[in-house]
Formats: structure tokens, sequence, C-alpha cells
């Protein structure tokens, strides 16, 4: 699903910060 890679990217991007 599409949406669960989107959830990745966001997942991954806050984790960054």
């Amino acid at each position: 699903m599409a949406l669960l890679s989107l959830e990745k990217d966001i997942s991954m991007e806050n984790a960054a910060e």
C-alpha cells in the first residue's frame, strides 16, 4: 500500500528531527 510507504517516510523524518 502506498499509504504505508508514506507513513514510513513520515516516521523516518520525525525520527530524524
